[in-house]
C-alpha cells in the first residue's frame, strides 16, 4: 500500500472559478483589519473587482492553493503612474489566513515577477497603519517608505457644516 502524501500548498494565478472563495478570503481580510471602519465591504462590488481583476490584460490575482482550497491572496494591477507615466505596479490587496501564515513572501515574489513581466518598473505596497509588523517585513524586504495616506470620513457625523453628498449641512 502506498503511504498518502500531502500536497503541499502552491502559488498559482487565479481564475474565475476562484472568485466566490477569493471574496470569502477578501471579506476576512476586511472584516479583520481597520479596513472594516474606514472602507467598507459591499460582496457585489468586491465579486466585480475580483473578476475584472483576473480578466484584465494589467490585473492579476495569486492564490495559495492548499489541499483543502485557498488559504491565501495577493490582487495586483499596473498602470501608468499620474506623475511620470511610469508603469508602476500597485498591490491592491494581500491576505493570509491567519493560523496558515508562511506563504506571504511567495505571493509577493509571484506578483513581482509578474508585475515586472508586465513592464512596471516598481511596485507599491501598502502597509495598514496598525500593524507596523508589516512595514517591518517591507523593509527587510527591499521596499522604501514613500508616503502616509489620510483620510476622512464625508458624510454623516464628520459632516456638518460641510458640503456633504453635494448639498451643504
Amino acid at each position: 500500500m502506498l503511504a498518502e502524501t500531502a500536497v503541499k500548498p502552491f502559488v498559482r494565478e487565479a481564475t474565475l472559478e476562484d472568485v466566490e472563495p477569493i471574496q470569502a478570503m477578501f471579506a476576512e481580510f476586511v472584516r479583520t483589519t481597520q479596513y472594516a471602519k474606514y472602507v467598507g465591504n459591499d460582496p457585489e462590488y468586491s465579486a466585480g473587482l475580483i473578476e475584472r481583476l483576473i480578466a484584465l490584460e494589467d490585473g492579476a490575482i495569486f492564490v495559495v492553493q492548499a489541499e483543502d482550497g485557498l488559504i491565501g491572496m495577493f490582487g495586483v494591477m499596473v498602470f501608468h503612474h499620474p506623475m511620470s507615466n511610469q508603469r508602476v505596479a500597485s498591490e491592491v490587496f494581500w491576505w493570509l489566513n491567519p493560523d496558515r501564515r508562511g506563504y506571504g513572501v511567495y505571493l509577493l515574489r509571484r506578483a513581482e515577477r509578474w508585475a515586472i513581466a508586465h513592464g512596471a518598473e516598481r511596485l507599491s505596497m501598502m502597509q495598514p497603519f496598525d500593524k507596523p509588523r508589516v512595514g517591518e517585513i517591507y523593509a527587510a524586504l527591499g521596499y522604501s517608505a514613500v508616503e502616509v495616506v489620510w483620510q476622512k470620513d464625508l458624510f454623516g457625523r464628520l459632516c456638518a457644516g460641510q458640503v456633504c453628498g453635494g448639498q451643504v449641512t
